[in-house]
């Protein structure tokens, strides 16, 4: 990856504005001098309704990630996903079909997870390409 390390933290700024409608509520930590950004973000499931509509579904995922910038490089980590409720609950659960919890909705659930993050690591990794620079050519 082309730049400085101030020059990636911009560009990771700029996507971070760009993309989330509430940037400023979505990072907890802007540390330029150390190259880190973490941030922490959340979005609601979608269920079918009876004629198989998708709607907002009740549910809520929570999760944090990290954007790490150095010299020509930079990698992002997302961790502690779990589900908004009263008391902890981490998406690992949705994986174990004998937890008393479980429904088959959580299937659907893990792939809208799934869905969701690889469509934010597809724009960072747009928003952290150099922007072409047009030549002034008079």
């Amino acid at each position: 990856m082309e730049g400085t390390k101030d020059v990636l933290y911009s560009r990771a700024i700029a996507w971070i504005n760009s993309y989330f409608k509430n940037p400023q509520g979505v990072t907890t930590k802007r540390d330029p001098e150390n190259g880190e950004i973490l941030c922490a973000y959340r979005f609601w499931m979608k269920d079918a309704d009876k004629d198989g509509n998708l709607v907002n579904s009740t549910t809520m995922v929570e999760f944090k990630f990290r954007i790490e910038l150095k010299e020509g490089r930079y990698r992002y980590t997302f961790n502690q996903f779990r589900k908004k409720a009263a008391s902890m609950f981490h998406l690992e659960r949705w994986l174990d079909k004998s937890d008393p919890q479980y429904t088959p909705k959580c299937d659907g659930y893990l792939l809208q997870v799934d869905e969701n993050i690889k469509e934010i690591i597809a724009s960072l990794k747009k928003g952290m390409e150099p922007k072409a620079v047009k030549k002034d050519d008079w």
